[in-house]
């Protein structure tokens, strides 16, 4: 995945959707459209706080509902309008979504497509093209999306990838000055 180490060098923040009933079950919750609960919304309410009032120029949010509540509370607090793109959509996992068996996880991160599922490939290909659109704009975003979106966002960056992002995160990404290759992204 070395070709997709071509984020342009744009500062941008990242947000990932609140709680859903199916992040406590641990269910997979892939494209199974599944709202936010009320601790969700206070999760990001929380984190929208934090939010800069004078750097975020643009807000982009996956369509799935979990991610535009997210995004939908930032817009209130920055008076920003939202914009969907489906390139943001979390992971198809096939048979696996709604269950919380997540033994197919491994072979899947490894470029298989168990139950039907979307390959990690083709999703980090289709998150990546987004994102380098999205940073491609004269803006400054705020990404809004899901954990999964989070891990090819991550391989992009030149990082391993599949760490555990929590529910309600927000993050902030500054390429680094000092070497091209490296972003120091920091909690905010």
């Amino acid at each position: 995945m070395s070709d997709l180490l071509l984020l342009p060098r744009t500062p941008f923040y990242y947000l990932r959707h609140g709680q859903t009933d199916w992040n406590i079950e641990g269910r997979c919750q892939g494209q199974t459209d599944i709202p936010m609960n009320a601790a969700g919304e206070a999760e990001v309410a929380a984190s929208v706080a934090r939010l800069p009032l004078d750097e975020i120029t643009y807000i982009v949010s996956s369509p799935l509902a979990r991610a535009h509540q997210s995004a939908q509370l930032a817009a209130d607090r920055l008076g920003l309008p939202v914009v969907i793109d489906d390139g943001l959509k979390e992971a198809f996992w096939g048979e696996a979504e709604g269950h919380t068996d997540r033994s197919w996880l491994p072979a899947w991160r490894e470029g298989e497509s168990p139950g039907g599922a979307e390959s990690f490939e083709q999703f980090s290909q289709r998150v990546v093209d987004t994102v380098i659109r999205i940073l491609s704009l004269p803006v400054t975003p705020l990404i809004v999306a899901h954990g999964g979106v989070y891990w090819a966002i991550e391989r992009a960056l030149g990082r391993d990838g599949f760490s555990h992002l929590p529910n309600g995160t927000l993050l902030k990404h500054m390429p680094r000055e000092d070497d091209a290759a490296l972003w120091r992204v920091t909690f905010v």
